[in-house]
């Protein structure tokens, strides 16, 4: 479903908090926090009205939603709320009005 919010603003930040790899992965990166920069990298270069900025946190710091902070993280809840066991990915959205504050 595609949703009519976006982002208004020239850099939105991310947490990135994925945590190391259990084995070298395709890229030869040994974790998945590297793996993410590096896509975030890619976005920027191909977008001019906005840009990704972010920051490295420890797997074990905690995200909630409503809190202002776009978190990009492995789980097996949302939020505390567990999820069925054949969903691979979650994307949760606020917004006001068309204005994009989180996701």
């Amino acid at each position: 479903m595609l949703e009519d919010a976006y982002w208004q603003i020239p850099v939105v930040p991310m947490r990135v908090q994925m945590g190391s790899a259990d084995f070298p992965l395709a890229d030869g990166s040994t974790d998945w926090n590297s793996v993410v920069e590096n896509a975030l990298a890619l976005w920027n270069e191909q977008m001019d009205g906005m840009q990704f900025s972010w920051t490295v946190a420890g797997t074990g710091t905690p995200a909630s939603e409503g809190d202002g902070v776009n978190s990009i993280q492995f789980s097996s809840t949302v939020y505390g709320d567990k999820f069925g066991p054949s969903v691979l990915a979650v994307t949760l959205m606020n917004s006001t009005g068309d204005e994009m504050n989180e996701t």
